[in-house]
């Protein structure tokens, strides 16, 4: 019995420390893109930057549809799909990991054009994993 308290206390634990360290992570390493934690901070100075200095900004969320369930094909189709997106943006913009399945690309400076942008990428993006 208070072995099993210890195992479920030692699990807690453990849980806890891989969402700290999830957290504090800068890059996702699926994707080689920037981790949710890190693109939210982003995604929040560069909106409060465009407010302030007056400038466009745009988001763009691409969900990416039909990748494997789980395994080594699915972590080699998240991580061509975070390459691509990295060679498809400009060298300003940001590209993060904001799901399981979906990514973003934080656009400073760049407003109606969004949509343009939005288009390409996830043509682009539809292209690599189809390849």
């Amino acid at each position: 019995r208070g072995t099993d308290r210890l195992r479920r206390l030692f699990a807690e634990a453990d849980v806890r420390d891989r969402e700290r360290d999830a957290d504090a992570r800068v890059v996702d390493p699926e994707t080689g893109l920037y981790s949710r934690a890190q693109t939210h901070a982003r995604l929040v100075e560069g909106i409060s930057r465009a407010a302030r200095e007056g400038e466009p900004f745009g988001l763009v969320r691409v969900a990416l549809g039909g990748l494997p369930e789980s395994g080594r094909a699915r972590r080699e189709a998240l991580e061509a799909c975070g390459a691509t997106l990295r060679r498809s943006i400009r060298r300003a913009d940001i590209g993060g990991r904001w799901g399981a399945d979906v990514l973003v690309a934080l656009l400073p400076q760049t407003g109606a054009t969004s949509s343009v942008v939005a288009d390409r990428l996830e043509a682009t993006l539809r292209a690599a994993g189809e390849g």
